[in-house]
């Protein structure tokens, strides 16, 4: 493969191969897990008026901060409401995080296929390609931030350059306003790994640094005491942010054992060639990759000791490893590069037959959430709407609020309401109509007049 001048042309060619991937029945595919979570309150947001205190299904929710609903409001400008609003957001920072692997592993390493291996290493992340990379949750996003975070402290520890510490302390504060709690935990643990690495203990304690930490929280500061419940709020990101802390020594030691295993499928195919260099001892050692090992492991051991982490809590360690990967196989024979890319290849012809073929077929069996909610808008006339639906159900809700144009509640909020949309066998009110969605059953009741 001829490398020199090629490069940059293969990386972007690479790009759109991959946006075009992911894009397949993007939307055609019914809202999974949280997703319907994620869109709600920030379609509440826009109907409501309050940017603010964040609510669902008209319940105040206080267990997300806001940043990751206000790019969900910019992203329903360009494609309306759907399940690509949010899709969309998660393929647009998966890239964004490509492109700054590419440069900052350009940067450090002065070359430009340690970036290339890198970014195409991400990109190929079986969780990235065929999960959180185009499923619309806070996680992709969440990792851009964190990693972009984590560009501005390396450089600007390494390099004393004032101006990137203070940034990363602003780029923090964003983090935050994602995830909350986790944001400090990494802003954290790399500055003191840097002083400890580079053993410049006291530096944290500078002026410049010290400016940064106000700066990290400042940003989420300003929105917190803005909400009408500070207090509260505050309370529950910290539950949200520590709940996977359990004490269960016979679960610890399973976690211990099996969470590792977890990481390797996550990060196939790069993580088995990764393996094999690392046997072969064919992973070059300089300061800076030592650095890198030594950031990826202080981090992960939190994850890797608390009994409820899942996998995808590390995947902000992901670029940081992607990094470290492009550069070893930068240094190794063409042969395994070649083999990298075929592996790459088989997982690319994956995602787009799982896009063609898969799609359309779970879509068959379970059912089409959109057209259940749409037939249900057609039904319900002007009246006041609740919905009690739980798991991936209740994207109906998200959906009959989009076409009725119009905030649903939860049952307990309304109690005069005139429609229930029901997946929880509450059998209230005169049924109208029932569907079958994936394994369970939602129905549609209209409040009948000896209950008025």
């Amino acid at each position: 493969m001829k490398v020199r001048g090629n490069l940059r042309l293969y990386f972007f060619f690479f790009l759109v191969v991959y946006i075009v991937s992911m894009s397949i029945n993007l939307n055609s595919y019914n809202l999974r897990g949280e997703e319907a979570k994620r869109l709600i309150p920030a379609f509440e947001m826009v109907k409501s008026g309050d940017f603010i205190n964040l609510t669902y299904l008209g319940e105040v929710y206080l267990n997300k901060p806001p940043l990751f609903y206000w790019f969900t409001v910019v992203s329903s400008k360009i494609f309306g409401w759907d399940a690509v609003t949010i899709r969309a957001l998660s393929i647009f920072f998966v890239v964004l995080t490509a492109l700054l692997i590419y440069f900052f592993s350009k940067y450090l390493f002065k070359d430009e296929k340690a970036g290339f291996f890198g970014a195409v290493a991400y990109l190929s992340f079986f969780d990235v390609l065929f999960w959180y990379g185009w499923i619309g949750e806070i996680d992709a996003t969440f990792t851009f931030f964190v990693f972009f975070m984590f560009v501005l402290q390396f450089i600007g520890f390494r390099e004393n350059k004032g101006i990137f510490i203070v940034l990363s302390g602003v780029v923090a504060g964003l983090s935050f306003l994602l995830k909350g709690i986790p944001s400090y935990l990494f802003f954290g643990t790399n500055f003191l790994v840097m002083a400890v690495f580079y053993k410049k203990f006291f530096v944290l304690f500078r002026p410049i640094f010290l400016l940064s930490y106000v700066f990290a929280l400042l940003v989420p500061a300003v929105w917190i005491f803005s909400t009408s419940q500070p207090i509260t709020l505050l309370k529950t990101l910290l539950y949200e942010g520590t709940q996977r802390v359990k004490k269960d020594s016979h679960a610890l030691i399973k976690h211990i054992l099996g969470y590792p295993l977890t990481n390797i499928k996550q990060t196939l195919p790069a993580s088995v060639f990764f393996i094999y260099m690392a046997i072969r001892k064919k992973i070059p050692l300089n300061k800076d990759v030592k650095l890198l090992f030594f950031i990826i492991g202080i981090n992960y051991l939190p994850y890797l000791f608390s009994v409820g982490s899942h996998g995808r809590y590390v995947l902000p360690l992901f670029p940081i490893f992607a990094v470290v990967f492009g550069y070893a196989l930068s240094r190794n024979s063409k042969t395994l590069q070649k083999a990298f890319f075929v592996a790459v290849a088989f997982f690319i012809v994956l995602r787009l037959f799982a896009g063609v073929f898969l799609v359309p077929y779970i879509m068959k069996k379970d059912g089409n959430i959109k057209s259940i909610a749409l037939d249900m808008a057609k039904i319900i006339d002007n009246g006041n709407i609740v919905c009690n639906c739980e798991g991936s159900h209740k994207s109906v809700c998200f959906f009959v609020e989009v076409y009725e144009d119009k905030i649903l509640k939860l049952p307990h909020l309304e109690r005069d309401w005139d429609y229930l949309i029901d997946c929880n066998n509450l059998d209230s009110g005169k049924l109208i109509k029932s569907y079958k969605y994936r394994k369970g059953i939602i129905k549609l009741y209209k409040r009948s007049k000896d209950e008025n």
